[in-house]
């Protein structure tokens, strides 16, 4: 019994070293190939024209082609794609019911582990959409950039794993962006509803944006947020750093592990709430301010711009307003800066 055990034992050993052979001939012949079509940059190009009478909604659902949305003159919707031939991928542009054009790329079993053999550089998908079209824009890039500009759009509903997502100079209605691991930048632009990005590792960043509230969320990626104008503001980190400059009315914002720091451009017209683990907190608030500070900690202290410590409540104008800071080890610090 024990002879038979071992035979079975080194036929399957056998075994399984020919299909480790062929599988790696396999790839060995496949990137041979896929370096030879890059070297010939051998690219096919797609072209699809819709009238945009009825169309409200674009979604597209893509792997790793660059997306880009961009405002045109004519008063037709025209969609261009360019991506590499033979290298398993399948590209289309569809009207689905009267109302939504959709974009989708297939790609075969074998796409995602060959590509970096492909010649990628001038890969890419481009949307051209009438200029007085306001279109609710939704989808995910897995990998790809996602950039939309220079357009008024209803809704935007926006997802990467480890693309970029990259808006500027918009109008919208409401925003809602997600990355993983990729980046999320919004620049420029004005949105009448709530902003809403979060990401697990990758940076946020918001600036030059007036909307009515903020809600950003990120795990170990940062947040970095410039001259904001806002209504509420809702910030959460884990160990990322919180950052930011602007005026807005209802401050919420709490880290773990990263630190605080946010500058009220304009004299303080509502409550914050700061929260910290072990992070510091500053905060930089216009002389004129009427606030009233209150600071808890367990090990932590609370200062003035000099670095004077100070009693755990401070005060400025009639203390109109309320600012409460929470910290177990890490200290509080509030600036003030002349209007």
């Amino acid at each position: 019994m024990k002879r038979w055990l071992k035979i079975m034992l080194v036929i399957f050993i056998c075994a399984t070293i020919l299909t480790g052979i062929g599988v790696g001939l396999e790839i060995g012949i496949y990137g041979v190939q896929s370096y030879a079509a890059r070297k010939g940059t051998t690219m096919t190009t797609f072209e699809k024209t819709f009238d945009s009478q009825d169309i409200t909604n674009l979604t597209f659902h893509l792997t790793n082609l660059p997306l880009e949305i961009i405002p045109t003159a004519d008063q037709t919707i025209k969609v261009e794609a360019i991506y590499p031939k033979n290298q398993g991928i399948d590209f289309s542009a569809s009207l689905e019911g009267h109302n939504t054009v959709s974009l989708r790329q297939e790609d075969s079993a074998f796409q995602g582990l060959f590509s970096l053999f492909a010649g990628w550089g001038d890969s890419r998908v481009t949307v051209y959409c009438p200029t007085e079209l306001s279109l609710s824009i939704s989808g995910r890039n897995t990998s790809g950039k996602v950039s939309i500009s220079k357009m008024v759009t209803e809704s935007l509903d926006l997802q990467t794993t480890s693309g970029k997502i990259q808006l500027h100079d918009l109008s919208a209605s409401e925003t809602r962006l997600h990355a993983t691991s990729g980046k999320i930048a919004l620049t420029n632009s004005q949105v009448s509803g709530k902003v809403s990005a979060t990401a697990s590792s990758g940076k946020i960043s918001l600036e030059n944006l007036q909307c009515n509230s903020v809600y950003a969320k990120s795990t170990s990626g940062s947040l970095f947020l410039n001259r904001i104008q806002a209504d509420t503001m809702e910030l959460h980190s884990t160990s990322g750093a919180i950052e930011g400059t602007g005026q807005w009315t209802d401050m919420a914002a709490d880290t773990t592990s990263g630190r605080i720091e946010l500058e009220y451009t304009s004299p303080v017209k509502g409550n914050g709430r700061f929260s910290s683990t072990s992070g510091s907190i500053r905060l930089t608030i216009p002389k004129s301010s009427s606030v009233k500070v209150d600071f808890s900690s367990v090990s932590g202290r609370l200062k003035t711009e000099d670095g004077t410590r100070r009693d755990n409540t401070l005060m400025y104008g009639d203390g109109t307003h309320h600012f409460s800071i929470k910290t177990t080890s890490g200290s509080g610090t509030i600036s003030t800066v002349q209007d």
